[in-house]
């Protein structure tokens, strides 16, 4: 299999307080068409549990344009496999509104493959034959991307991990950090900002009643960094983040279609 298309209708849950898809919705739309990707190979996360093995993501890198999808509308979400190691496996991905065409976001993300009782890395060359590489990348390289480390510090906010934060695997879910992370920014700011380009390091799992605190640094005009930590100050995730003004919205009663 090469590319896949997964088709989706923004509904209430992958919306804003603007009616437009959440930034949270990309990633779950990615994950998911990631996730039946796999599943058409025989490598979903309920096949590779029978071998105590299972998928982590490292890292997301995705650029957004200026395109207002609206609650109902329907996009398609394209991903295909990038670039293999025996360590990694890049998969690329972009979003298109149905009814128009338009490309709405484009990104990269890098995915390993480890042992669920020793954590440790397991090698993914035992699927190369299952996984076809279409050699197209969305970015400019798959190298990973080095945050600035210096920056104003605007706001700490804390979030005890609480149930609604788990995956199927008993960790945090891999948006749960985006959505912490989020939280500092304040409904005023959301309401007349997008954001352009965000790129998300995982590092370490976390897990129920620990508590994540995210510092917000700002970096410039517009680009910012949240560094997740845990109860012991350790580094859980690291976010980074530039935004820019909207302009004029459209209305959204005057935009959307009522064919529902």
């Amino acid at each position: 299999m090469e590319k896949f298309t997964q088709r989706y209708t923004v509904t209430a849950n992958e919306m804003d307080n603007q009616y437009r898809i959440s930034q949270n919705a990309f990633l779950l739309f990615f994950q998911d068409t990631f996730a039946r990707y796999f599943g058409k190979i025989h490598m979903a996360a309920f096949d590779l549990v029978k071998e105590n093995k299972l998928f982590i993501i490292n890292e997301l890198e995705m650029k957004i344009n200026p395109v207002e999808v609206f609650w109902t509308e329907e996009i398609d979400v394209t991903m295909w496999v990038s670039e293999l190691t025996p360590l990694r496996i890049y998969s690329d991905f972009c979003f298109h509104k149905v009814r128009t065409g338009e490309l709405i976001g484009q990104g990269s993300s890098c995915w390993c493959l480890i042992n669920s009782e020793t954590h440790r890395l397991e090698r993914i060359d035992p699927y190369f034959d299952r996984i076809t590489v279409v050699p197209e990348m969305m970015t400019e390289t798959h190298k990973k991307m080095r945050f600035p480390s210096e920056g104003e510090q605007l706001m700490q906010v804390s979030h005890k991990v609480n149930m609604l934060d788990l995956d199927f695997n008993g960790h945090v879910n891999n948006r749960s950090y985006l959505s912490i992370a989020m939280l500092t920014a304040t409904p005023e700011f959301l309401a007349t900002n997008r954001t352009k380009h965000f790129v998300i390091h995982w590092l370490r799992e976390t897990y129920l009643d620990d508590t994540m605190t995210c510092t917000l640094k700002k970096i410039s005009d517009g680009e910012y960094v949240h560094v997740l930590t845990n109860g012991a100050g350790v580094a859980v995730a690291e976010i980074y983040s530039r935004w820019e003004p909207w302009g004029e919205l459209s209305d959204v009663s005057e935009t959307i279609s009522r064919d529902y």
